[in-house]
């Protein structure tokens, strides 16, 4: 597991931007996931107007492994997640997120076309 303050709003541990990632890695003969793997970034409280908003984005991914126990696994496949999310909760999640990740490119862009 990785943690990490990027940026400090005055100073203020619990105020900023942050980065977090996990992997974990089993073996495949006993688990039916034997790869994950997540991280995003979180965005707390960056505007002395508005102390309790946050914002932030996280994908994961999980590969299935072929053998569960001592039988085979026929639909294994391998799973990617990105959720948004925001004041606590999941905001989209799957391909909802997704959309939601493309159109925030497209806003950014256009506004930097524009500047």
């Amino acid at each position: 597991m990785f943690e990490q303050k990027i940026y400090r709003v005055d100073n203020d541990d619990d105020r900023g931007i942050g980065l977090f990632a996990r992997v974990s890695s089993s073996p495949s003969d006993r688990n039916p996931i034997d790869f994950y793997a997540d991280g995003g970034v979180e965005l707390i409280s960056l505007s002395d107007r508005r102390p309790k908003d946050k914002f932030g984005i996280a994908a994961g991914y999980a590969h299935g492994s072929d053998t569960e126990g001592s039988r085979s696994v026929k639909n294994s496949s391998d799973k990617l997640s990105i959720t948004i999310f925001g004041l606590g909760h999941a905001v989209a999640e799957g391909a909802g997120a997704i959309r939601a990740l493309s159109l925030i490119a497209i806003l950014l862009l256009a506004i930097y076309l524009a500047a």
